[in-house]
């Protein structure tokens, strides 16, 4: 038995040995400048950030315009099935947050939902929005919530896409909660090397895993190549988890029209979060589609793309 417990310490003891040197390469790497590994969109200064944007669709200039809000550790690459066809109806915007993507990702940034829904305004102040049609998946879409609730003036339509919204829900991503605790988080996140990236990919948010291609695992993986683009994620994990950026009763303030979109197979917020969304929310409506991840606006795009359209000119 002492034998046996002998063994063990010593895989113990190895394994630390083995993620301490692992964590330390990580943190000695030079970081990347963003311009040097994205090659689509431009940059902009916003509020003394340098962000990542992409715009299309300015000559429709007659018709409310559309801001699409990615999701936590997601960048503005998960809207590329729909930049373009949107733009064909409307001016749409897309923008990689500060802390994710290729934007700056500075530490003193407030990285909470209220934060976030203050810089959306500075976004559209600086785009010379007025008011917007707000498109966000996951945490895009809490975020979308927070600037209807702190800034409702600014927000004519929202589209919730897989969204966060509900403390309670059950959610099924083991990585994600294992972010939050200290240490374990930072030596995730030094693990975070391409395989374990495809692997997770392939793993949590889609359904049809054929969309994790090259491109997209490189869009995930190249982003951690960008000063403290590993430290973000854990800030922001541990914000949301720890004040939950809605109380009970707040989502029932909206007043912008809403519209949600689900997929049935979501592994990452489940489905039957829908209920509390179209309960909670007065007058919005509610779309699943089967056979599909935690973003629609990949799997199932063309559909997406028409019930945007269509909910926008109502």
């Amino acid at each position: 038995m002492k034998k046996l417990l002998g063994v063990i310490l010593i895989l113990v003891l190895v394994l630390a040995v083995a993620l301490g040197i692992n964590y330390a390469v990580q943190e000695s790497k030079a970081p990347v400048p963003a311009a040097d590994l994205v090659d689509y969109g431009s940059f902009t200064t916003i509020d003394g950030l340098n962000i990542h944007v992409r715009v299309e669709g300015l000559e429709k200039g007659n018709k409310t315009p559309i801001i699409l809000i990615h999701g936590f550790t997601a960048s503005l690459y998960t809207w590329r099935f729909n930049i373009e066809e949107l733009g064909k109806e409307f001016p749409v915007y897309a923008l990689d947050l500060p802390g994710f993507g290729y934007s700056d990702k500075p530490e003193d940034f407030q990285y909470d939902l209220d934060g976030y829904a203050d810089f959306i305004v500075k976004f559209m102040d600086a785009m010379k929005i007025r008011r917007a049609i707000l498109v966000g998946n996951s945490m895009g879409g809490g975020i979308a919530m927070k600037t209807a609730l702190n800034h409702p003036e600014r927000v004519a339509k929202l589209v919730l896409i897989d969204s966060i919204g509900y403390a309670e829900v059950k959610r099924r991503f083991l990585v994600f909660a294992l972010m939050q605790y200290p240490v374990v988080g930072e030596i995730l996140m030094s693990l975070n090397h391409r395989s374990v990236v495809e692997r997770s990919l392939k793993g949590g948010p889609y359904y049809d895993t054929s969309f994790v291609t090259d491109d997209v695992v490189d869009s995930y993986y190249n982003v951690y190549k960008t000063e403290y683009a590993r430290k973000v994620p854990l800030i922001v994990m541990k914000n949301l988890t720890k004040n939950y950026p809605f109380k009970e009763g707040d989502l029932k303030d909206i007043k912008a029209p809403t519209l949600v979109i689900w997929g049935s197979n979501d592994n990452l917020i489940s489905v039957d979060v829908v209920e509390n969304f179209t309960r909670d929310i007065k007058g919005s409506s509610a779309v699943v589609f089967p056979e599909t991840g935690h973003m629609p606006q990949e799997e199932k795009s063309d559909l997406v793309n028409g019930l945007i359209k269509n909910f926008a000119n109502e």
